[in-house]
């Protein structure tokens, strides 16, 4: 047979291995265990061998070889006539566990898919609930970007004339309606005087009189449910009074885009889900 006559030339193969990974031929038959073997196959690949090797079983039948094809039994001879070796020395070499060798190299690779297939399914479902998550977020928060509707009617209570000021101007050039107070009290008397409607009070903490921001707030909350607030101030303490009545703050210096959105997240809840 054309492998069978084949196995005298073993000195190549034994040759292409330095050191004990090759145990002494035997009987002019090159023998390696499956870790050998290894070793043997991927020196073949990494060094671009042109040495022609058959890995056959104990029934001579050919379970590997290299340059790799398919499987095919020694005693076929339609091989030898598809693939002529004349152009290569030809040598076989015979694996003490040659089917263990593949079983593992298979067993590998289905190990390395189950792992890394599983992960980059997993990489890719995460990568779109976050770009879906993101989307969502981005959506609920255009409407808390945008300015309050129009006209909204803003009663804005700021002792400081100048900030007062300042505020008002930038509410208006978003379409707002400013009224202006100076204390709780001017704020009390316009919220209650007839004829006089506000959608959402803008108020300071901290004022000339006996009642800051948060002690209007609470009476606002008391006697015009409806009506939200939001409150400023520059204090720590005064931030901390206000979130531990559950009262909407916001901290000063507040750019005017922070508080269009504020107070536009304040008009929508008062306006309710049907809204």
């Amino acid at each position: 047979m054309l492998l069978r006559g084949a196995r005298d030339i073993v000195e190549p193969a034994a040759r292409f291995l330095d050191g004990p990974s090759v145990t002494e031929p035997r009987d002019r038959e090159l023998t390696m265990n499956a870790a050998h073997f290894s070793q043997f196959y991927r020196r073949l690949i990494e060094d671009e061998s042109r040495m022609t090797v058959a890995l056959l079983d104990k029934e001579d039948a050919v379970v590997g070889s290299w340059p790799p094809i398919s499987a095919f039994r020694a005693e076929d001879k339609r091989y030898a006539a598809r693939h002529p070796l004349r152009d290569y020395p030809l040598t076989v070499a015979v694996a003490q566990d040659a089917a263990a060798v593949f079983a593992d190299w298979k067993r590998q690779m289905l190990m390395l898919a189950a792992i890394v297939l599983p992960t980059m399914l997993a990489l890719v479902f995460a990568s779109w609930m976050v770009l879906r998550r993101t989307r969502r977020e981005l959506e609920a928060e255009a409407p808390a970007r945008a300015a309050p509707p129009v006209p909204a009617r803003v009663l804005l209570v700021e002792d400081n004339r100048d900030l007062s000021s300042t505020i008002a101007s930038a509410l208006e050039k978003s379409g707002c309606v400013v009224t202006a107070g100076a204390s709780a009290y001017e704020a009390e008397r316009l919220v209650l005087a007839e004829g006089r409607h506000f959608d959402v009070v803008l108020s300071d903490i901290v004022m000339p009189g006996a009642r800051d921001g948060i002690a209007l707030a609470k009476n606002l909350r008391a006697r015009r449910p409806d009506l939200p607030v939001v409150l400023m101030t520059g204090y720590s303490k005064e931030v901390g009074d206000a979130l531990a009545t559950c009262l909407e703050v916001l901290t000063k210096p507040c750019p005017a885009d922070q508080i269009i959105a504020a107070l536009s997240n304040a008009l929508r809840r008062a306006a309710g889900p049907m809204h």
